[in-house]
């Protein structure tokens, strides 16, 4: 046989076993297309395969929480064997399925908005971030900028300040062309420090025509990389832990931004990813200057949930405890230590408007924990971009990141004719008065918008916190009115959800207000 007919029978071996792979498959998904669920409701997860065999599944929050319920059974080619299924308390859960060398995996949730903290914060949590900023700004910051690069949309500079210990903060800055003031934007990193891992801000410079600086946590130039990331790192220790420089390199980044005549002093947000989007949620609730939150998958929350046989975020705490030092004195000193940096903590304090990226199968930064957090951002409207099928990647926060801060930064839009203009979700609710008597109504109405465009969806109303009853006109109705039959402060909000696109896309979105009303006798 020829050189030239071996190849081509080899090509047509390899299609042919990559023909039979792709049509091999095992598939597990929720009898929901949005596989939510409340409290105590029978789901089931429906198990299909293009193969007849033994089929063995678990059922568990996350990789490392205790498994809930395991089994096995036969399963037919072409047929689908459902596994029933109940859950007694608000959770993300993950069914896994496994069939020879094939697997699947599906999430779920059981009302998805009642997850809570596994533990309250502790009682100094301001006062030690207070002391740490105050640590920092003792010492100047002493700012170089170098020119780095230019694009027809802006220029980017590469920006070394001093930092705690001797270290340095390291990120990038980029400038809008054309006449300011901007607003801001921070970026804080995904996990990792290698050359390049953190790379300039340009491209979101431009899309929102926002002056972004693009920051590193660690103690070398970006470009580089740094052979000891996340070193020195304690764990056990509040001081010790190496997210304390990261958090502080944010507040030094916004210190230095607030100097900048080209920002406009006020327009300014945070955003990230994994890593960078538990970061960013937590310097929402550090750094009261911001005003916007956008993140996806973020990391760093419900640090303690293994304590409690739960989920917990990434870097694991616990489990690296567990797994490294392995005393319990060294796991309740970690314990006590990391609840200092979990973004829960920090989501309480932040007051503004908010867009997250959450994905159902994602087992770096698990569902629940993200929920967890974001469950406690009740101070301004909020976006909630669900995926049912991607594990630990949102695809549309690339995009509609930018989207939904044209929608809540008005003054970020720009005419340069190259950059999107378009905008995400909206919502916006209206009453007479916020100050009102016990039994006497508040009227509330609420639209929700998509590129400006009032969308008619399926409403809820209902109270968050309160001293007494709130009793709705209409519950399920964007307009309504409300009473109240004790005197306090309530906390309202309104959820709309928009599932038209579901059976296409695997995805849906919740957009949420919260609306505080006072109440005397």
């Amino acid at each position: 046989m020829c050189k030239t007919n071996f190849n081509l029978l080899w090509a047509i071996m390899l299609c042919f076993c990559c023909f039979q792979t792709a049509h091999t498959q095992i598939k597990v998904v929720a009898d929901r297309p949005r596989a939510n669920y409340d409290v105590g409701e029978l789901m089931n997860f429906q198990v299909s395969s293009t193969e007849s065999g033994e089929v063995t599944f678990i059922i568990r929050r996350d990789n490392h929480a205790p498994i809930i319920k395991k089994g096995s059974f036969y399963l037919e080619a072409g047929e689908t064997y459902n596994i029933p299924f109940t859950f007694e308390e608000p959770a993300f859960l993950l069914c896994y399925v496994n069939q020879g060398d094939f697997a699947d995996r599906s999430g779920v949730a059981f009302s998805p908005f009642d997850i809570v903290p596994v533990e309250p914060e502790p009682t100094d949590f301001d006062a030690f971030w207070e002391a740490q900023k105050a640590e920092m700004r003792e010492i100047p910051s002493n700012p170089v900028l170098t020119k780095h690069s230019e694009t027809n949309f802006n220029v980017t500079y590469d920006l070394v300040m001093d930092h705690l210990d001797g270290r340095k903060v390291y990120a990038y800055v980029s400038i809008p062309k054309g006449e300011g003031p901007f607003p801001g934007f921070l970026i804080l990193p995904s996990f990792g420090g290698g050359a390049n891992h953190v790379t300039p801000g340009d491209n979101e410079s431009a899309q929102i025509n926002a002056i972004v600086v693009k920051m590193s946590i660690h103690n070398a130039d970006p470009a580089e990389g740094d052979p000891d990331q996340y070193l020195p790192n304690d764990i056990s220790s509040k001081e010790g832990n190496y997210y304390r420089y990261a958090l502080m390199a944010g507040v030094r980044c916004l210190d230095y931004l607030f100097t900048r005549d080209d920002f406009d002093g006020q327009n300014v947000g945070v955003m990230g990813i994994s890593q960078g989007g538990g970061l960013s949620l937590s310097m929402a609730g550090l750094d009261q200057r911001i005003k916007l939150l956008v993140h996806s998958v973020p990391a760093l929350c419900q640090h303690n949930g293994l304590t409690y046989d739960r989920e917990s975020g990434h870097p694991y705490f616990i489990f690296r405890s567990r797994t490294t030092a392995a005393t319990s004195e060294h796991e309740q000193a970690t314990a006590d230590a990391v609840r200092y940096y979990d973004a829960i903590n920090f989501a309480k304090r932040f007051k503004g408007a908010s867009t997250l990226f959450l994905s159902y199968e994602d087992h770096v930064c698990p569902p629940g924990t993200v929920m967890a957090a974001n469950n406690q951002l009740t101070g301004g409207p909020k976006i909630i971009m669900h995926s049912r099928e991607t594990v630990h990647e949102t695809p549309d926060y690339s995009i509609k990141r930018f989207d939904s801060i044209r929608n809540f930064m008005s003054v970020t839009r720009n005419s340069n004719g190259a950059i999107s203009q378009d905008l995400g979700y909206n919502v916006t609710t209206n009453t007479s008065r916020f100050l009102g008597s016990v039994n006497a109504p508040f009227q509330l109405t609420t639209s929700v918008t998509l590129e400006e465009q009032i969308l008619d969806l399926d409403s809820s109303w209902e109270k968050v916190s309160g001293p007494g009853k709130a009793v709705f006109s209409s519950p399920d109705s964007s307009d309504t009115s409300v009473r109240f039959d004790a005197p306090g402060t309530y906390i309202l909000k309104y959820t709309a959800l928009d599932d038209r696109l579901i059976e296409q896309t695997e995805r849906w979105v919740t957009v949420h207000d919260y609306i505080t009303l006072f109440v005397a006798e």
